[in-house]
């Protein structure tokens, strides 16, 4: 169990990090990305547990902007609607994955 200062989203974020051998964007809370390899590709993994705001938004493409990558994953433990249309989060080159999800494309991959 995590608890503490210690949020979910670093916990899932450190085990992919050690799984994958990535690296680290961003640890702030909120914006907890990370920049991994799945099946040959440059990913970037957004961690994220709360709702999708604009704010957030706006600075996850502030942040991802200055990094190359083939993908992008917004990874959620479970399924909950954000504030921010679809059509915003495909348009910042994201798409919506649950944990399970990320971790099976791992495996498969691995």
């Amino acid at each position: 169990m995590v608890s503490g200062r210690y949020s979910l989203d670093l916990y899932y974020a450190e085990d992919v990090v050690r799984r994958l051998g990535g690296f680290w964007v961003s640890r702030r809370d909120g914006l907890v990305i990370v920049k991994v390899r799945v099946d040959g590709r440059t990913a970037i993994v957004w961690f994220r547990s709360s709702p999708i705001t604009e704010k957030a938004l706006k600075l996850f493409v502030k942040m991802s902007s200055k990094h190359r990558f083939d993908i992008a994953y917004v990874v959620r433990p479970e399924p909950i609607a954000d504030y921010v249309g679809f059509d915003e989060i495909e348009k910042a080159g994201l798409k919506i994955v649950l944990l399970e999800e990320l971790l099976n494309i791992i495996r498969q991959k691995s």
